[in-house]
């Protein structure tokens, strides 16, 4: 008699096996998708505290405090190598182009090209730190020689239609004008306003660049949170992350906490509340958020 297997016996010997694939692969899948979701997981973490990092150190090293727009999905950031213009003279021009000395009809501004800003450093408190540290918690800072960074030129600082304020001085009151052009001459540059300020500018008179090259940090409808360079040409940028909430949680393990926004500002300090957004159903995705607080400089011209 020959031995050998039934075809019921096959069939159930065939069940098995393709029962053990399935459980071995499902086992494979749940252990390979465990692996891509922690990895996304990991490079979600990573981007957000890139981001974070580059945007903190711009804050901490701008020359004038940032701003954020009202829906704060916004910061504005003006580069550490912008600062402030300075007046070389106190000149005006008259009615027949001629330029004059000192008149209170200023309308031509003769300023440097070298505006450097101080940098901010930070370090711990400690019995060695410069007796000028502006103290804050366990952290003083203070502000290198602007001597020592380089030089900004005028057209990085302003253009023609800003508008610049001229700070109260002995010779006059607070006063703004608009300028008209900004000669491109080598060297120092001739700020020409379109009407006249009304008041005398002072030789050495610093001038807080409000306007022109600014970077920008937006969190875009589309989760990406971008930085521009500068603003004024909305063509270059980088996208430092992807799936940011605009309206992140203010504890992303907390789904109940307050809605908050990426970028606050609450006194001398800029908070980053950045939170990613993975794709997927709320069910099992993870939800990955950098918070952190920067220190704003003080005005360096302000002991």
């Amino acid at each position: 008699m020959r031995a050998g297997f039934t075809l019921i016996e096959v069939m159930v010997a065939m069940t098995i096996l393709v029962l053990a694939m399935a459980v071995t692969m499902s086992a494979y899948l749940a252990a390979l998708k465990r692996a891509l979701h922690s990895q996304e997981a990991l490079r979600g973490t990573q981007e957000l505290r890139y981001a974070s990092d580059l945007i903190s150190e711009a804050v901490r090293s701008a020359p004038q405090p940032p701003t954020v727009q009202s829906s704060g999905v916004q910061l504005v950031v003006a580069p550490k190598d912008l600062g402030y213009a300075t007046v070389l003279e106190t000149t005006w021009i008259d009615t027949l182009h001629n330029v004059k000395g000192s008149k209170s009809n200023q309308r031509m501004l003769h300023m440097t090209n070298v505006t450097p800003a101080a940098v901010t450093i930070s370090v711990f408190q400690s019995g060695a730190r410069p007796t000028s540290a502006l103290t804050s918690a366990d952290i003083a800072t203070y502000f290198t020689d602007s001597s020592s960074l380089p030089s900004t030129d005028l057209n990085d600082l302003f253009a023609s239609g800003d508008t610049i304020t001229i700070p109260a001085t002995a010779y006059g009151p607070q006063t703004t004008g608009v300028i008209n052009n900004i000669s491109n001459n080598s060297g120092n540059k001739t700020l020409t306003l379109t009407a006249s300020l009304g008041v005398d500018v002072p030789n050495a008179t610093r001038i807080a660049a409000t306007a022109g090259r600014r970077m920008l940090f937006s969190v875009e409808s589309t989760g990406e949170l971008r930085y521009y360079p500068d603003r004024r040409d909305m063509t270059k940028y980088t996208v430092l992350a992807r799936d940011v909430d605009p309206s992140p949680l203010t504890n992303p393990a907390d789904t109940t906490s307050a809605i908050t926004t990426p970028f606050v500002i609450a006194g001398r300090y800029v908070t980053l509340n950045l939170q990613k957004l993975p794709r997927g159903s709320l069910a099992g995705r993870t939800v990955q958020g950098v918070r952190t607080n920067v220190y704003t400089r003080t005005d360096p011209l302000i002991p």
